[in-house]
């Protein structure tokens, strides 16, 4: 009998060696801030492992992991498991909170989102490194990538922790809301020198009016919408320095890169007076100038009546207020 040579067996191993290795793509530590980061999968991965550290500065109670850059090729996520923990599974409603029956298996068949909860008191201290495996249920095509982000509880209720907008005047700040759950945390900084009594916020470049977010602050405030943004009136105010907590639970998860949009949050300063749109203490014909130039360009800070459009009524609203000047 013919026997076939040692190194033709080898050969087979090795082949499947490889061709294993690059349906596992293993990926280098990533930092994840608040905010989350991007990891680049790359193209015709099947499944693949990535290992990060969480850096947002504070204890994480679970990860989301959005899949971007795949188009129409139909490539989701198929499932989703914390290697090195045995508590974590995939929040399958999208609600933030885990309930009995959901697993590592992601429910929905047209996801590109899994929360991976960790179940109670389970977490990710500040500087932990995990390892996560995601399966995807085709190949990714080139430009894949995942956006790791990891969240906070708030009332039972798990939140991603985007970006803190840091407030250094009435132009306020900026929070990226990108593919993930429907429940977001956004702290606010206020890096100003003066107090700040309350927050105005809305998303750009789309809110639906009739349907407002879920919206609560770690701090005793009066919450309410009114028709175009949310309103929040702090008890005490914000001192210079001082950081807030907003958490927001919206009508639907982000489950595409299309409806990813931009939280704008501007703070309310009581020293601030609408005619004196440049802010140098001085109501003259400077801040008629830099109005009309807000307005040319459609900038958001030239909606004086706040009703979400810039138009000929917010000239109008803002020559009253020059009219009637400041205190």
């Amino acid at each position: 009998m013919y026997a076939k040579p040692a190194h033709s067996t080898t050969r087979r191993v090795l082949a499947a060696l490889a061709l294993a290795a690059a349906s596992l793509a293993a990926h280098a530590q990533t930092d994840v801030p608040r905010g989350g980061a991007e990891v680049k999968v790359g193209a015709g991965s099947s499944q693949t492992i990535v290992k990060v550290r969480n850096t947002t500065g504070q204890k994480a109670e679970d990860v989301t992991i959005g899949l971007e850059g795949v188009g129409k090729t139909g490539t989701l996520i198929k499932e989703a498991d914390v290697l090195d923990r045995s508590d974590d599974r995939v929040d399958d409603n999208g609600d933030g909170v885990l309930q009995d029956g959901e697993n590592d298996t992601v429910v929905d068949p047209a996801s590109t989102v899994a929360k991976c909860i960790f179940k109670s008191p389970g977490s990710v201290a500040d500087g932990e490194i995990i390892e996560i495996k995601v399966v995807f249920t085709g190949k990714t095509p080139e430009g894949a990538q995942l956006r790791i982000k990891f969240s906070t509880e708030r009332d039972g209720v798990h939140y991603d922790m985007l970006s803190v907008p840091v407030i250094f005047g009435p132009d306020g700040g900026k929070a990226v809301v990108s593919v993930g759950a429907a429940q977001v945390a956004s702290g606010v900084l206020n890096a100003s020198k003066d107090e700040i009594t309350g927050l105005g916020f809305w998303i750009e470049p789309y809110f639906d009016p009739y349907m407002p977010p879920e919206v609560s602050v770690d701090r005793p405030a009066e919450v309410w919408f009114d028709g175009f943004a949310m309103n929040i009136a702090f008890e005490t105010p914000l001192v210079p320095g001082e950081q807030a907590e907003l958490f927001i639970i919206f009508p639907a998860p982000i489950l595409t890169e299309d409806s990813a949009f931009h939280l704008i949050i501007r703070p309310w300063m009581p020293w601030w007076c609408i005619a004196d749109f440049n802010r140098d203490g001085v109501v003259n014909t400077l801040d008629v100038l830099a109005f009309l130039n807000a307005y040319a360009a459609g900038d958001a800070g030239a909606d004086i009546n706040g009703d979400g459009v810039i138009n000929t009524l917010d000239v109008l609203a803002f020559l009253n207020a020059y009219t009637a000047g400041c205190d």
